[in-house]
């Protein structure tokens, strides 16, 4: 992908959602399929031990040109704390940087177990952080751990509507026509003459 596509990118998730239709680079309404490793830490409850998380994900995203984003996600990420591997999909959105997604978990196990997971994310473009928590309906308790992590991925554009701003694509409009030139024609008329100063020497004596 060309670097402006990412920079384009990166500028609508970071600047809020108001600024974008006034300030920034204009982007248009677009479809995105980022997809990539997902990178972190998973702090488990006893008695399994806290471990590395490693694994892929990838992303359908709807990017509006306020800034707005939704869609859906998947990853398989590999636990090395319990020695676990867990999927998960769901929903995914948010606004600028800022965003969550929510969805469903399984994990391995002596039998799959099935629970929920929810995520707080920060989003800029190819680098996303994030910390969650997820829920492991098994018996005879639930199991809730949580997780911190990276996401590094790359974000593919898949479709680009055109410009809605019809303005952006207008000619600059004519310059005024230039003034008209003086009149040669008229004849040339002297300025009128000035009226002599009254005289205040002495009449002459009789």
């Amino acid at each position: 992908m060309k670097v402006r596509t990412l920079g384009v990118l990166a500028a609508a998730l970071w600047l809020p959602a108001p600024a974008l239709a006034d300030a920034g680079p204009k982007i248009d309404d677009s479809l995105w399929l980022p997809m990539g490793l997902n990178l972190g830490y998973s702090l488990n409850p006893d008695p399994a031990p806290n471990g590395l998380l490693i694994g892929p994900e990838i992303s359908f995203v709807y990017l509006d040109r306020t800034g707005y984003w939704g869609g859906v996600y998947t990853d398989l990420l590999h636990d090395t704390g319990p020695e676990q591997w867990r999927f998960s999909g769901g929903l995914e959105g948010g606004v600028a940087i800022f965003g969550m997604d929510v969805g469903y978990v399984g994990a391995s196990g002596d039998e799959w177990q099935h629970g929920l997971r929810g995520r707080l994310l920060i989003s800029l473009a190819a680098i996303h952080l994030y910390g969650g928590v997820g829920t492991l309906f098994q018996q005879p308790d639930a199991v809730t751990y949580g997780e911190l992590g990276v996401l590094l991925k790359f974000p593919l554009q898949l479709w680009q509507t055109e410009s809605r701003r019809p303005w952006m694509n207008r000619p600059p409009p004519d310059p005024p026509p230039p003034p008209p030139p003086p009149d040669q024609g008229a004849p040339y008329a002297p300025p009128p003459p000035y009226a002599q100063p009254p005289s205040y020497a002495e009449p002459p004596p009789n």
